[in-house]
């Protein structure tokens, strides 16, 4: 989870030591036999206190309201005697929490369920309709889910989330995103952009991955979901490099073609973003954006150079771009990573065999009319041999750079 994405949604306070957070969802109910749950947008606020041991956030997300022993959706009526279940996620390395889940019809508290010492990543509570003042079926009305989680157990270490074991298959995706809008409905989840090759990685497509490390596409344990429009990826054209943007998006390259495409993050459907050609003379091999509305601004890493648009609120971009930075005789951009307060990170690969890649980090606050000097970076680190494609950044105190990871 990165915090940066999260600047509007997030409260920040002392907890005496505990860490917490909570999400919100709202659904209807009715007493009428067979009326359907209606979701709404989601509400979101991390709370969180920061301590020498606590490494890991704890946050519920996916949160929905089910049948009792199954995912199906909840009917909306517990007139029928049957109950719902609240359902929601956790990351993998949440183990020993506990929760409260707080059921308010408008704004009035009618019904508050806890659960402790939970573990794993999928857990549940149920509701049997009833509310504090003794009603036993809940009226007709619109309620409003709060789940709170609590760590018991701090957190010091990170969890593996998905292992191939004897598969032996990598991830051919030039890297993965993640949602971190919290309004989104797949808030929390894990996308990538996939080629067809060795199972379990045998379709071409967007697959989803839950946070627990499984596969999540059109139900769950498949690994794709179902887009429409344009094809990803395309029989003729390479498309990889997904990045989930502030504004919900998830945005994806189109290597061989110059361009970049869109996909609506509930939708799932795939425009081109980009109508002209990125300026290059090579290929388009990363993109990053950043910022919302009509200050949003895309960065494209290419073979060739570096190059920024401020693309606004547009819908389908036609230019103009800025080349930031050429790339040198001897090396190629393939990836590249900004956090606005703190700086600008590319990947420089060399192509010569054996010799070695960098990381180069430049100044922040690159403007739409600014250009950067190859031989004045902020600092360079010397990658190991091999071939590095893809950057990510994790940011967590935003005072200090200090505990940031590349």
């Amino acid at each position: 989870m990165i915090l940066k994405d999260l600047t509007n949604n997030i409260l920040l306070t002392l907890l005496g030591g505990i860490m917490k957070s909570k999400r919100l969802n709202h659904f209807l109910v009715s007493n009428l036999l067979g009326r359907k749950l209606i979701m709404g947008l989601f509400v979101f606020s991390l709370l969180l206190s920061f301590t020498n041991s606590i490494k890991a956030d704890i946050y519920p997300f996916n949160i929905r309201v089910t049948q009792p022993t199954n995912e199906a959706t909840f009917d909306g009526s517990f007139a029928d005697g049957t109950a719902a279940a609240i359902r929601f996620f956790t990351p993998p390395s949440s183990s020993h929490f506990n929760a409260a889940v707080k059921i308010y019809n408008n704004n009035t508290l009618v019904k508050t369920i806890t659960a402790n010492d939970l573990s794993g990543v999928d857990n549940f509570v149920v509701w049997d309709g009833s509310l504090e003042d003794g009603t036993t079926a809940a009226p007709t009305g619109t309620y409003t889910v709060e789940v709170t989680t609590t760590m018991v157990t701090p957190v010091t270490a990170y969890a593996q989330a998905f292992d191939f074991g004897a598969l032996s298959v990598g991830l051919s995706t030039r890297g993965v995103t993640v949602v971190t809008d919290p309004t989104s409905k797949n808030f929390g989840y894990v996308y990538a952009v996939n080629g067809a090759g060795t199972a379990p990685w045998n379709n071409a497509g967007l697959t989803r991955v839950s946070m627990n490390g499984t596969f999540a596409g059109e139900t769950e344990g498949s690994q794709m979901v179902t887009t429409t429009g344009e094809v990803i990826p395309s029989t003729t054209n390479r498309r990889y490099s997904p990045t989930a943007a502030e504004d919900g998006y998830i945005y994806i390259v189109s290597y061989n073609e110059k361009k970049i495409l869109r996909v609506h993050p509930d939708t799932l459907n795939v425009t081109f973003f980009t109508t002209d050609t990125i300026p290059t003379n090579g290929t388009v091999e990363d993109v990053k954006m950043v910022g919302t509305g009509v200050n949003k601004k895309m960065y494209v890493a290419t073979t060739t150079g570096l190059f920024v648009a401020a693309v606004g609120n547009s819908t389908g971009y036609a230019g103009p771009y800025t080349k930031l930075l050429t790339a040198p005789t001897g090396f190629q951009f393939w990836s590249v990573q900004l956090d606005e307060e703190k700086g600008l990170y590319l990947v420089a690969r060399t192509t010569t065999s054996g010799a070695a890649d960098f990381v180069y980090k430049f100044n922040a606050n690159i403007g739409i009319n600014d250009t950067l000097s190859w031989n004045n970076p902020v600092w360079t680190v010397t990658l190991p041999d091999g071939d590095f494609v893809s950057l990510d950044i994790n940011l967590k105190d935003p005072s200090t750079v200090a505990d940031d990871i590349l």
